[in-house]
C-alpha cells in the first residue's frame, strides 16, 4: 500500500525474489499478491510453467552454482590450487529464465538478447519451449 502512494498502477515497481528457498516456495502466494508488479528473481527456478511464476530471472541456477563449487573442490582436493588462489567464478552468460505468459500479462517487453541467451523459456501460453539452452520440439 505504501508503494501505491507513489506508483498507483505499480508499473514502475517490481517484486525482487532472492535465493531464499522459503520465499521461492511461496511463488504462488507472491503471484496472487503482486498487485500488477512484475516478479523478478536471481534464481531461475522461480520461473515456472503456467501463470504461477516469476516473470523473469537473471542469475545462477542451483545446478550451475553446484557445478562451479565442485570444480573448486576438485582443484583444492587434488592440490592443484590453494583456496586463496582461486578466483571468484563468474557464470557467463548467466542463467536466464523467461515466462512470456507473465510478461504478456504485464505488457512488458524484454531485449532480444535476453531471449536469445535464455537457458529456459516458457511461451505466451506458459508452456516450456526451451530448457537447459536447448529448444524442445515437442511443444
Amino acid at each position: 500500500q505504501e508503494m501505491k502512494k507513489y506508483n498507483i498502477n505499480m508499473k514502475k515497481s517490481f517484486f525482487w525474489l532472492t535465493g531464499s528457498s522459503s520465499v521461492l516456495k511461496e511463488i504462488e502466494t507472491i503471484d496472487e499478491l503482486k498487485d500488477g508488479m512484475a516478479v523478478l528473481s536471481v534464481v531461475p527456478n522461480a520461473v515456472k510453467s503456467g501463470s504461477k511464476s516469476a516473470s523473469l530471472s537473471i542469475g545462477i541456477s542451483f545446478e550451475s552454482n553446484a557445478y562451479l563449487a565442485s570444480i573448486y573442490a576438485i582443484k583444492i582436493l587434488t592440490q592443484e590450487k590453494e583456496v586463496g588462489d582461486i578466483k571468484v567464478g563468474i557464470v557467463s552468460p548467466p542463467d536466464i529464465s523467461v515466462n512470456f505468459l507473465k510478461l504478456k500479462e504485464l505488457d512488458i517487453q524484454i531485449p532480444f538478447d535476453f531471449f536469445e541467451i535464455s537457458s529456459t523459456i516458457y511461451n505466451s501460453d506458459g508452456k516450456i519451449v526451451k530448457q537447459d539452452g536447448k529448444l524442445l520440439h515437442n511443444n
